[in-house]
């Protein structure tokens, strides 16, 4: 998610060097010293010459020298405690030298000898500075794949999140997401279009009670909202669905259902309002037209009953029981006609209707 959970820390190889040197001493009369990249003294045994010769500005020209990686440098020096020999060899995986200062008067093959084998343990420091590095670099390496895996995968979540939040904005639902703390998460468009909001983005990080704030006065019965979503919250792990009429004629069917982790934990609430509008106006006509089918096929119905009942029951003369037997007859084609309107009606909403296309002049019709 991109967010801080933690630092590295990487150990440069400066107390590694410290430790190699300490065990040697100083040079008889003199001292050895470790230099960082900007030539100050990190760490220095024996006399500290070095030290003075670097707050006297004497000795950072050739420690830069042996600094920028080139081979070790001997020169001569003096300071007040006398003339030296001093030995820069350059640790280059970390851009630092060791300074060895020896006594000019203590100059002889035993001396030579030691210095010589400073400068081995200069290169063994070296060897060992370099597999430090080397380990470092590998580690730094592994790290720098683990950080770039995971820019891929936060990308790729990144990704997955807005393709979601696209789906959920081109839904027709109106939508919405709260966490426990009944903090809103995502509003989509629909929702918005719903309360009357040109930008639903408004809405996210604000508490839900912004969203009924701005909902109940639309609402025909708002308190059947307010005790509903009530009981919801209160129980996390709840599933409710109801309905909200609203003032100006739409109708709403609310679901909440508890919103979860992967982990399958309830993390706070989702809101969906399906709008039923319709389904609502289709259910109102389909039962003011089976009133009224019901009506028209009654009216002829009773005439039927009526009549031949009439004709069963008393001895009519023949011109009587004609008349009747014609108004039987016109009320069974009528009541056949609607009987066949009302089956061409379930055909058409079926599919099934077949049609007789002909040619019709439209004066006559």
């Amino acid at each position: 998610s991109g967010e801080i959970v933690g630092l590295v820390f990487l150990q440069v190889a400066g107390g590694s060097l410290e430790r190699g040197l300490e065990p040697l001493g100083g040079v008889e009369g003199g001292g050895i010293a470790l230099v960082e990249h900007s030539g100050n003294t990190v760490f220095e045994v024996g006399e500290k010459i070095h030290s003075e010769e670097a707050d006297a500005g004497n000795s950072h020209g050739q420690s830069a020298v042996a600094l920028k990686g080139e081979e070790s440098v001997e020169t001569s020096a003096h300071s007040g405690r006398g003339d030296y020999v001093v030995v820069f060899s350059p640790v280059k995986s970390v851009r630092w030298a060791v300074v060895i200062h020896s006594p000019m008067e203590q100059i002889s093959a035993p001396i030579r000898s030691m210095v010589y084998q400073m400068l081995l343990g200069g290169l063994a420091l070296l060897v060992v500075a370099g597999y430090i590095t080397f380990r470092w670099s590998d580690a730094y390496a592994r790290n720098a794949a683990l950080l770039d895996e995971a820019a891929r995968l936060n990308a790729e979540l990144d990704d997955q999140r807005n393709r979601y939040w696209t789906i959920l904005d081109s839904s027709a639902d109106g939508l919405s997401l709260a966490d426990s703390s009944r903090t809103i998460l995502h509003v989509n468009s629909a929702m918005g279009r719903i309360i009357g909001l040109d930008s639903a983005e408004n809405l996210i990080g604000r508490p839900v009670s912004v969203f009924r704030e701005m909902l109940l006065p639309l609402l025909a019965e708002p308190e059947t909202y307010v005790s509903n979503m009530a009981k919801l919250w209160e129980a996390p792990e709840a599933v409710g669905e109801f309905e909200v009429e609203f003032k100006d004629g739409r109708v709403f069917r609310v679901h909440s259902a508890a919103a979860r982790s992967v982990y399958g934990e309830a993390i706070g609430r989702t809101l969906v309002f399906h709008d039923v509008t319709l389904d609502r106006e289709v259910d109102r006509l389909k039962s003011e037209f089976v009133a009224t089918v019901s009506h028209e096929l009654r009216t002829p119905l009773a005439s039927l009953l009526g009549f031949s009942e009439l004709m069963l029951r008393r001895d009519l003369p023949d011109e009587k029981k004609k008349q009747f037997l014609e108004i039987i007859h016109g009320e069974s084609s009528r009541l056949n006609a609607l009987i066949n309107d009302f089956l061409d009606i379930q055909r058409i909403e079926s599919g099934r209707v077949v049609y007789d296309l002909r040619p019709h002049v439209l004066q006559e019709i």
